[in-house]
C-alpha cells in the first residue's frame, strides 16, 4: 500500500511512502482524518498464505460440496496513523 501527502491542499504532494511490506498483497484500506491526523487500516496476506489458502478451497462444482465460512477474528488488520 502506497501513499503520498500533501501539505498545501492538494496542489502538490510528497514522494511515495510504503505503508505496507512490499511483500505482501494489501487490501481493503480503509482511511480516516481526525483533525490534523490520518489513520490508514488494511489488511494483507503474504503470498505463501494466499496460496494456502487457495489450495485449501473446497471445488464447488461438486453438487455436495460444503465450504465453510470464514472464522471472525481470523484477518489481520495493521494501522498507521500520522500527523500531517
Amino acid at each position: 500500500m502506497l501513499v503520498r501527502r500533501s501539505r498545501d491542499a492538494g496542489r502538490s504532494f510528497g514522494p511515495v511512502e510504503a505503508l505496507s511490506d512490499p511483500e505482501t498483497a494489501a487490501s481493503f484500506p480503509v482511511v480516516a482524518v481526525y483533525g490534523d491526523s490520518l489513520a490508514v487500516a488494511w489488511s494483507q496476506t503474504t503470498a505463501a498464505e494466499h496460496r494456502e489458502r487457495l489450495a485449501e478451497r473446497v471445488e464447488m462444482r461438486d453438487p455436495k460440496a460444503v465450504m465453510q465460512l470464514p472464522r471472525v477474528g481470523q484477518s489481520e488488520i495493521l494501522v498507521r496513523a500520522g500527523r500531517s
